[in-house]
């Protein structure tokens, strides 16, 4: 099932993608059903009492304010007594990209990227707040997000839309025109969940219950950041681009204008090379679960093994006449071009096997190039 379908119960992934998604609020309706929970407290106790998490993977806030981490570490270590002290006292646990402390959490945001497809990154941060508590004032996000009430119960308070799809280069201005209007009040239990876009102000408080909730952060990729990235090539590619404006341009009366070789490449091949050369990819915490397995026993793969292109793995392959770059994970894997047809054959597969390869490549370069990507953490063998 996919993420979206799971998360509000009689409201459809097409149907949030078409009404919702940028554009308004959704809520779980009582009474329609829940999801299952998908970190638990003893897991949570974990990461804070067990893990060996950097201070900069926690922040403390308390009625608006940030708490400094110098309160609650010593020589760079966490004190877990000290933060579950000021916890006692009405301050929130904020754990900051637990997708990368635990598998799980990863593989969820690797899922939603990939139903979300042209978004940038997914990550979640962990809230653990205690009863009748508040940590920050009513604010809006420069990002889409999916609160998931995990554990207790949460009060929302969901203002007006105030700022028209804001991002971190804008600068913060929160009218206090906001409390104009009544705001949509929700409550979230255990299993439910609240979607609001980016700009929608908001503020969040326990009422008698401890509460854990996880906020999905969806960091957006912008036709602003496509059109830089169209300027950048066009510079790059068409010389026109590059000259000097004429002298009277600025002080003419009629309205300035673009040439023609600029407006045809603009609107032609130059956008769907930004969008390839816009790498989303970026670095994630990778998802090569089996690779030690597979790396420390020296498992061969031979001509009828089975092999897959690892789950909601992210990629790009760009290519010139003589190279092939497949992007994925932070990194290039640069290929001759006389792999291309059996790489093709390979990322058009759900799975497949190695003598099933019909390329230029012989089986035993076949055999060279999976396992040379199974290695890199790109395919995973499914049999051997």
């Amino acid at each position: 099932m996919k993420i979206l379908d799971s998360l509000f119960p009689g409201v459809t992934s097409d149907i949030f993608l078409q009404s919702y998604w940028t554009q308004q609020v959704c809520t779980t309706v009582p009474g329609a059903g829940s999801r299952q929970p998908l970190i638990s407290i003893e897991e949570i106790d974990a990461v804070i009492a067990g893990a060996q998490l950097n201070p900069d993977d926690i922040k403390l806030a308390k009625d608006g304010s940030i708490i400094p981490g110098s309160r609650y570490t010593e020589k760079g270590v966490i004190n877990v007594c000290r933060l579950l002290d000021y916890y006692r006292n009405g301050a929130t646990i904020i754990l900051k990209r637990l997708d990368l402390h635990m598998y799980k959490l990863a593989e969820f945001c690797r899922r939603l990227e990939q139903e979300l497809h042209g978004v940038r990154e997914v990550y979640i941060n962990a809230y653990l707040t205690p009863p009748a508590a508040q940590g920050f004032p009513a604010h809006y996000d420069d990002h889409d997000v999916f609160i998931l009430q995990e554990h207790g119960e949460k009060d929302w308070k969901i203002y007006s839309c105030m700022a028209d799809f804001p991002t971190a280069d804008i600068p913060y201005n929160l009218a206090p025109s906001y409390i104009d209007t009544p705001p949509t009040e929700v409550r979230l239990g255990a299993g439910m969940a609240l979607y609001m876009p980016r700009g929608f102000v908001h503020e969040a408080r326990t009422g008698d219950s401890h509460s854990i909730h996880l906020t999905v952060t969806i960091v957006p990729v912008t036709y602003s950041e496509i059109l830089t990235e169209m300027a950048t090539l066009l510079a790059g590619n068409i010389s026109v681009a590059r000259q000097t404006l004429p002298a009277d341009y600025f002080s003419s009366t009629s309205t300035p204008a673009m040439p023609d070789a600029m407006l045809t490449a603009l609107s032609g091949s130059l956008l769907k090379e930004a969008l390839v050369q816009k790498d989303i990819t970026g670095f994630k915490k990778p998802l090569v679960g089996g690779l030690f397995n597979h790396i420390f026993h020296d498992r061969q793969i031979t001509a009828g093994s089975i092999l897959a292109t690892r789950p909601y793995l992210r990629y790009q392959l760009k290519t010139s006449e003589d190279t092939l770059m497949l992007d994925f994970y932070g990194k290039t894997i640069r290929l001759p071009a006389v792999v291309k047809e059996d790489l093709y054959f390979v990322l058009k597969s759900s799975t497949f096997r190695v003598n099933d390869m019909n390329g230029m490549l012989d089986e035993e370069s076949c055999l060279i190039l999976v396992s040379s990507l199974v290695e890199e953490g790109f395919l995973e063998v499914v049999q051997y």
